[in-house]
């Protein structure tokens, strides 16, 4: 086996799916196995002839944490080399196979994190190269304590060493983020591409550039606050000082219209 690609799809990702297979279906590489979770959710384009291989399993009735995180672990079994992440609504780049292919190969432990443009739900860029266009290296200074940067679309990852984190508390809603710190924190060699770009789809189910509403706003800091304790065991005095920063950012308010969800609350980075 050599390269497994990870979706879920579910009904507010369905109108956008097809578009979703024709991307892979367009790609330079198609010697892949997409792994797709069905949540409340079948298509019929998944009954065509596809260049690639499929595997479909249900995972309805299961929460979103916890389907993608028992998709991983039957992942892990059956012995992949490459794992891409990828959301159902999403479109990406046709090089995206092949070329997370070529950087991770002979590699081990490794997080590949690639280029994000935003789309309006008809496919219309909406923001071209995301990170490129703030930073010129996003990794660095995109600190993974304070932003949400790196989600399951447009990530991969290494699958030969992987020790996956403990299972998450059911009350998180943020599985990429914690999944993706984890690793890091043990140690993971993180690379950035910006020749892989996944369209990141925006529309009124996911959250996105410009939503700055008090709810969205309070949900983001009662998330984070999740994600620390969560990871609390990892460095205790870091995380204590992280928790206690984001309790504070709840007099704050949401001060860039047009930032990702992941950039607000605008906590000061103090490092631990």
């Amino acid at each position: 086996m050599d390269l497994c690609y990870l979706s879920v799809l579910h009904p507010g990702s369905k109108p956008y799916f097809p578009d979703f297979i024709n991307s892979l279906c367009n790609q330079s590489d198609k010697n892949f196995t997409l792994y797709l979770g069905l949540d409340n959710c079948k298509c019929s384009i998944l009954e065509t002839d596809l260049p690639f291989r499929l595997v479909c399993k249900d995972v309805s009735g299961i929460p979103i944490i916890d389907n993608r995180y028992a998709l991983i672990q039957e992942i892990l079994e059956i012995g992949f080399e490459y794992l891409i992440f990828g959301d159902s609504d999403d479109l990406v780049s046709k090089n995206k196979v092949e070329k997370t292919k070529e950087i991770l190969a002979g590699k081990s432990n490794t997080l590949l994190i690639n280029e994000n443009s935003l789309i309006d739900q008809n496919g219309h860029i909406i923001k071209e190269k995301y990170y490129s266009n703030r930073s010129t290296d996003p990794i660095q200074d995109f600190e993974i304590d304070f932003y949400n940067y790196i989600g399951m679309s447009n990530t991969a990852i290494t699958l030969k060493t992987i020790s996956l984190p403990p299972k998450p508390p059911a009350s998180m809603q943020i599985l990429d983020w914690y999944f993706f710190t984890w690793l890091i924190l043990n140690n993971w060699e993180t690379c950035w591409n910006s020749e892989i770009i996944t369209y990141y789809r925006q529309h009124h189910i996911n959250t996105g550039i410009g939503e700055n509403d008090p709810l969205n706003f309070q949900n983001t800091i009662k998330q984070r606050d999740i994600h620390y304790r969560a990871l609390r065991s990892l460095n205790p005095t870091k995380y204590d000082r992280l928790i206690e920063m984001n309790l504070n950012s709840l007099n704050s308010e949401p001060n860039n219209k047009n930032a990702l969800w992941f950039e607000n609350p605008p906590i000061k980075q103090s490092r631990a």
